[in-house]
């Protein structure tokens, strides 16, 4: 997977539409509160890029929770939607209905009817809608094809790359069309390979694919060393020596590397306190967190965000991308509180 650091915003650990939560100390014990999530809408008002032959940009669309329904409408005939699908949906394509599961890509192709949905429970979608003979080109050199799911481990790769690309054209009055181009290639490249990965000849032992993947999908639960042992089915002094041979990192240190990198991606999120994402990646002890962040980085959480903030643009800066941008939140559901118990990772 890739490590590089593209700031996120509203993602979790453990999924990305996952709903917030709220570390407290209650009895003694950091408990989590769950809290809804929001999704935005951001509608492209530039008219340069709405209208490129090619390559455009219309719309950019993060963690929208819908209601159980079946949803089916009328596409433009320039409009190509890259639906991204964090929940188990049916989608109807040449009027036969196909059951995709969560993490799914489904490219929608111009002037075509969408339908799709979940009658069961509440779903999530993330999505861009584009256009353009450049954007049919790539698609087509990474073998993509109208209507057919291209299923992903995670959401980490589209993420990464929706919010770059969101962030290109929020941040500044003329967002660069050939970063962005870029960005849209290199995406669709990495979802590719994300979806078809290399045969397992990989000098990486199952066993060890097996701790690597359980590592970076469950960020925010507990690690131990005897844990992650027992899932490769070594001894401690067995699987550390493995791991450390073939990873050059210790496994304590590969994991506490993951959770930096992941706080680093959260810490862009203006609306998650330093705390919440401490839980978020494994450390209810803020104290613990900040320290361990301190060191990996060489400052706080909370100088890291604030460089990165400054980096963004002043008042006048955000004034001109409001005017230009038109956002839209738009809030999802969200199951009842919940308190559960939770204990300090290394």
């Amino acid at each position: 997977m890739d490590n590089r650091a593209f700031p996120l915003h509203f993602m979790a650990n453990r999924r990305p539409d996952a709903p917030r939560f709220r570390a407290c100390i209650r009895g003694g014990f950091c408990c989590i509160v769950w809290l809804p999530m929001k999704a935005s809408l951001y509608m492209c008002t530039h008219a340069e890029l709405l209208n490129d032959p090619r390559f455009s940009i219309a719309k950019c669309v993060l963690h929208r929770t819908l209601k159980p329904r079946w949803i089916t409408w009328q596409a433009n005939p320039g409009q190509i939607n890259l639906i991204f699908y964090h929940d188990p949906v049916l989608i109807e394509a040449a009027g036969t209905r196909t059951a995709v599961p969560a993490n799914t890509l489904v490219p929608w192709p111009p002037g075509e009817p969408r339908a799709y949905g979940n009658k069961e429970t509440d779903w999530c979608t993330s999505a861009i809608d584009c256009g353009g003979s450049y954007v049919k080109e790539v698609l087509c050199a990474n073998g993509f094809a109208w209507r057919q799911p291209v299923m992903l481990p995670d959401a980490y790769v589209w993420e990464s790359y929706l919010e770059a690309i969101r962030r290109e054209l929020v941040t500044y009055e003329r967002p660069s069309r050939t970063l962005l181009e870029n960005l849209f290639e290199n995406w669709m490249i990495e979802l590719r390979r994300a979806a078809n990965p290399p045969e397992p000849a990989s000098t990486l032992p199952e066993r060890l694919r097996r701790v690597v993947g359980h590592v970076n999908r469950r960020l925010a639960s507990e690690m131990t060393l005897a844990r992650l042992a027992a899932l490769a089915g070594l001894s401690k002094r067995h699987f550390s020596a493995e791991f450390t041979r073939h990873m050059h990192v210790s496994p304590i240190d590969y994991v506490i590397a993951r959770r930096m990198e992941r706080a680093a991606f959260l810490l862009a999120d203006a609306e998650l306190t330093v705390s919440e994402i401490g839980v978020l990646v494994g450390y209810p002890d803020l104290f613990y967190f900040s320290r361990l962040f301190k060191k990996h980085y060489g400052k706080s959480p909370t100088a890291f965000r604030e460089q990165r903030q400054a980096g963004r643009g002043g008042p006048r800066d955000r004034a001109r991308r409001t005017a230009r941008w038109r956002i839209q939140g738009e809030a999802g559901s969200a199951p009842r509180p919940a308190w559960r118990k939770t204990s300090p990772a290394p």
